[in-house]
């Protein structure tokens, strides 16, 4: 007896072809990674602190806290992937400027944000408590709107990540007395298209 082909084929997984991932989110996140593994490796060729064992007169070993240096090979090792890295990150940098040209990428940073403006992060808009060098903080959607006696819960959403920006002129009024409303749900809040 033979089985019809078609729930075989509704249960095969489908086949994609993946291509490098460069949606902008993905290439920032990349830059942070990079360049964090660049600071680690320069912090070990610069030298970190540790014990450092010494042989003394009588040829015993002596323990001291110390700078630890790596040895020669380890310091060829570093050399190389710093500059493996550096390339890679120039390389992605590049990638990501293009990204911002071509209107696909966040170009919102300290400079343009102030704190009361309202930006969107995945379709919620949300006002800015506090703007910092490398991200911006904002109230926790998940938790109500405070009372006046309670403290707020906030977020912190890297400026890559952002996909908007107005000043709270440019917002509705409804969507702001709406948002700051005691209790108010803010997640099921969405501003409607113009």
């Amino acid at each position: 007896m033979s089985t019809p082909t078609s729930w075989r084929a509704a249960r095969r997984p489908r086949r994609t072809t993946w291509a490098p991932a460069t949606t902008p989110v993905t290439v920032a996140n990349r830059i942070a990674k990079q360049e964090a593994d660049r600071r680690r490796l320069q912090r070990e060729l610069d030298g970190e602190p540790g014990w450092v064992t010494e042989t003394d007169e009588q040829g015993q070993p002596r323990h001291r806290w110390g700078i630890r240096y790596p040895g020669e090979e380890r310091v060829v090792y570093l050399r190389r992937e710093i500059a493996t890295l550096t390339e890679q990150i120039d390389y992605w940098k590049g990638v990501y400027t293009q990204l911002q040209a071509e209107g696909k990428a966040s170009t919102l940073g300290p400079d343009q944000v102030a704190k009361g403006d309202w930006v969107s992060y995945n379709d919620l808009w949300l006002r800015v408590v506090r703007v910092n060098k490398k991200s911006v903080s904002v109230p926790n959607p998940n938790y109500p709107a405070p009372r006046p006696d309670e403290k707020e819960a906030t977020w912190t959403i890297a400026w890559h990540k952002l996909s908007g920006h107005r000043t709270t002129e440019q917002m509705p009024p409804a969507f702001v007395d709406a948002y700051d409303a005691p209790g108010a749900d803010r997640i099921t809040l969405r501003l409607r298209k113009r």
